[in-house]
């Protein structure tokens, strides 16, 4: 009995002899079966395998053996006690159509096994050939090997050498600032990329030859600290606008702003320091220029601050 001729043969006699889904589902299992034990003239099967293979339940598989033994497409009998019936496939084709179809099972291991083989190796073969060919441009064109090296460079280095070209001229504790921002920033989610790090880094490096490296590094502490999403810059150009002007020093008088020279009573010829000039001297921040020149003030007229 040959498997594909019974389908055909069975979907052809269905055309003028149509069945339940159940039906046809039965007749499905029983084939399978017949076909598993190599096409044996009878063949018996537990009712259990039956409702597995065909996922119909035991009292519709007793009325669909029924229709399919009426229909004279399997023959079956009972058997006493709990033994499996015995079931018998009845072919619909004829005998020519046996002779002319050869079993499909061994035609296609033996055909498909080699050409898959073949397959594999020529396509391995090809990859292996294709990773030696330069990639191509949009137009076609080999790429020239400046374009490959881009392609092929690792982001994450080129972030490295950005950092390093950028942070060449600052101290170490600035760099740790920078990186503890950085790490900050990548806490959040929020990692930068090429051109946002180098625009970072060269506002810092601008920003620490105008206000200092203490204030940077302190604005960049404080962000961190409130939980800001940038630097806030802006706070040290404020800072500085709300500083003193440094002093102006006219014959034996320190003026601590230009708004107010001449006003006398800063540091008098007799040494004496006014309240303004021990609060800027006792301030307790890094010495500003400012604060510089009044510790040399002090210094020159032998005065001490008191507190």
């Amino acid at each position: 009995m040959n498997y594909i001729s019974e389908i055909k043969a069975f979907y052809d006699w269905l055309e003028c002899n149509p069945l339940d889904a159940t039906h046809i589902s039965l007749w499905h299992g029983l084939m399978s079966i017949a076909n598993k034990t190599g096409w044996r003239e009878e063949f018996t099967v537990p009712m259990s395998t039956l409702e597995l293979k065909t996922g119909i339940k035991r009292t519709n598989l007793y009325k669909a053996r029924n229709k399919l033994q009426q229909a004279g497409l399997i023959s079956f009998r009972e058997r006493e006690g709990r033994q499996s019936a015995i079931y018998k496939i009845l072919s619909l084709c004829t005998p020519d159509e046996h002779k002319s179809d050869t079993p499909v099972t061994n035609e296609r291991q033996m055909s498909d096994t080699p050409v898959t083989r073949e397959y594999t190796i020529n396509k391995l073969n090809k990859t292996k050939l294709n990773n030696d060919i330069p990639p191509l441009s949009p137009t076609g064109e080999k790429a020239d090997e400046k374009t490959v090296e881009a392609d092929n460079k690792n982001p994450k280095d080129e972030l490295n050498q950005i950092f390093k070209d950028g942070c060449a001229g600052f101290t170490e504790s600035l760099k740790q600032a920078v990186k503890d921002w950085i790490a900050y920033k990548a806490e959040k989610q929020d990692k930068y990329k090429s051109t946002g790090l180098k625009n970072l880094l060269a506002e810092i490096a601008n920003s620490v030859k105008t206000y200092g490296e203490t204030a940077v590094i302190e604005v960049i502490t404080q962000s961190m600290a409130a939980n800001y999403k940038g630097i806030v810059f802006s706070k040290l150009k404020n800072n500085y606008n709300s500083q003193p002007n440094p002093q102006t020093v006219q014959g034996n008088s320190v003026y601590h702003s230009q708004d107010q020279a001449p006003n006398p009573g800063a540091i008098q010829a007799n040494g004496e320091l006014t309240e303004e000039d021990l609060y800027y001297l006792n301030k307790d921040v890094e010495e500003t220029p400012y604060e510089k020149k009044m510790r040399e003030l002090e210094e020159k007229f032998n005065v001490k601050a008191k507190v």
